[in-house]
């Protein structure tokens, strides 16, 4: 899953503003943040997670990055197995074509 927010007020904390994203979206899925990282795309820095739904038996790998007043996330999510493959491609396709 691949979506953004064009944000009105000037934005002046990208990273802060990603991390908070990082814990609502956890937060709000019902999930356990098992391990977290900075993530990076050209210049920009945001934040990157693998959250556990252990309920549903479900894995979810979140990146979130915030570039000018454009916030984009980008979300996997399995149930079994394992999707390195699958998920590496789905977020090396990422892509901002004009800034």
């Amino acid at each position: 899953m691949f979506t953004f927010t064009r944000h009105e007020n000037d934005l002046t904390d990208h990273y802060m503003l990603a991390q908070t994203s990082l814990n609502t979206f956890a937060e709000e899925v019902g999930g356990k943040v098992i391990h977290e990282t900075d993530y990076h795309y050209d210049d920009y820095k945001g934040r990157s997670a693998e959250i556990e739904m252990e309920e549903e038996g479900a894995t979810l790998y979140y990146k979130v990055i915030l570039v000018g007043q454009i916030q984009y996330q980008m979300v996997v999510v399995t149930q079994s197995g394992d999707v390195t493959k699958q998920k590496d491609k789905f977020f090396n396709s990422f892509r901002i074509l004009s800034k």
